[in-house]
């Protein structure tokens, strides 16, 4: 619906510009019902976007004024028309639901477990960063997993339905099933102190071990380069 509603708002900020291009002098009638039926579609999804109804457009195709010849009149309606779309375009933006990138590659993901632990993982980063931190570690195997489906389906990533952290993103850069851009950024998590710090919080105690949120962005940023391999 998010992206419906942001075709909408685009074509009636068309439909706006190209009323306001009709000449004064020139405009009638028949210019405005023409403009008006040439975006009526944009129109109708005004409603089915924002429940927002439009009414001063009709204004155009009223008859009593098919034999009309005085301009102000029509700039006065067409100046109707452009407060009704400003008015359609507020309610819209109004509407609108503003997700990160990461929300929207978790809506596209396919595998029910995946996507499950990616929404928890989402959820738990902000106020529960260790939690995340120990799921992140599932979900990375389970992308590996799932790119491996498309590039190379019968091979023993993508065939076994057991899978390891760290061997799993070892084979994953051996068999190249990623690009060289995704490649390096998976090999700078496994030999950065981040491949450490994931490993440490959930295999070791003290509270030396424990993962700051703020070490969360990087994570966030691989999840966002590699999920779209999978989609």
């Amino acid at each position: 619906m998010e992206r419906l509603k942001q075709r909408t708002v685009a074509d009636l900020r068309r439909a706006r510009t190209e009323l306001l291009s009709l000449e004064k002098g020139c405009i009638s009638y028949q210019s405005l019902e023409q403009w008006y039926n040439e975006s009526s579609n944009v129109f109708e999804r005004i409603y089915d976007t924002s429940h927002y109804a439009i009414n001063s457009m009709a204004l155009v195709l009223h008859r009593r004024y098919t034999n009309e010849t005085d301009v102000d009149i029509f700039e006065d309606i067409r100046v109707s028309c452009i407060e009704e779309i400003d008015k359609a375009i507020i309610n819209i933006d109004r509407t609108q639901i503003v997700r990160s990138v990461l929300e929207e590659n978790i809506l596209k993901v396919r595998d029910t477990k995946l996507s499950s632990l990616l929404l928890e993982f989402n959820m738990a980063k902000d106020i529960s960063p260790n939690l995340a931190a120990i799921g992140f570690r599932t979900i990375l195997s389970l992308i590996i997993k799932e790119r491996a489906k498309k590039a190379s389906p019968t091979s023993s990533l993508a065939t076994s339905t057991d899978f390891a952290f760290e061997p799993s993103i070892k084979e994953a850069l051996a068999s190249n099933i990623f690009t060289s851009a995704e490649n390096k950024l998976l090999k700078r998590f496994r030999d950065g102190g981040d491949f450490d710090a994931f490993n440490n919080i959930t295999h070791k105690t003290g509270i030396n071990t424990l993962i700051d949120k703020s070490r969360l962005d990087t994570i966030v940023n691989l999840l966002n380069t590699l999920l779209p391999t999978i989609f």
